[in-house]
């Protein structure tokens, strides 16, 4: 089963592997998506194992990745922190 090329994410972008198109676009199986954030952004995902990478698997992306502040990462990582 193929996937739909998500949307570009605010303040990042991602490489195609595997495959080639454009949002929307179904790409095969097993292709991969690269997530890059623009300086100030960190890759932020529900796995940290991934680093930004993500697989098309019968017809899901493996998870989904998010371009966040910086400042704010920082911010709720201090806060965890502190309630430990």
């Amino acid at each position: 089963m193929k996937c739909a090329l998500p949307a570009i994410p605010s303040n990042g972008y991602y490489d195609i592997i595997g495959d080639v198109g454009k949002v929307g676009d179904l790409v095969a199986t097993s292709t991969s998506l690269v997530y890059t954030c623009i300086e100030g952004f960190d890759v932020q995902t529900h796995d940290p194992r991934f680093l930004g990478i993500v697989v098309c698997e019968n017809g899901k992306w493996s998870h989904s990745v998010e371009c966040k502040s910086k400042s704010v990462i920082h911010l709720k990582n201090a806060a965890w922190k502190t309630k430990t």
